[in-house]
């Protein structure tokens, strides 16, 4: 039987920007033994940016405003024969 591993937690977006954060407020020396790339920081920013900027996919029809719904029922209602 195979042993697998549990896999490993995946970070969330406010802990990458804590760490982000963080690694301003370290002095040079120690920044210079990073534990993420400043790519790995910018990638996360651009993924971050991206999901915040795009709009959601609006499916069907636009919602009708309440005067033209009356003016359909009345209409509905005056002319049976319409159908």
């Amino acid at each position: 039987m195979l042993r697998r591993t549990p896999p490993k937690p995946r970070w969330d977006w406010a802990d990458r920007a804590v760490l982000a954060a963080l690694i301003q407020l370290l002095p040079r020396t120690l920044r210079a033994h990073r534990l993420v790339t400043p790519g790995t920081v910018l990638r996360w920013h651009r993924r971050l940016i991206t999901r915040t900027w795009t709009y959601p996919h609006r499916t069907g029809r636009p919602p009708v405003s309440t005067e033209i719904a009356t003016l359909i029922g009345r209409l509905a209602t005056e002319n049976t024969a319409w159908g």
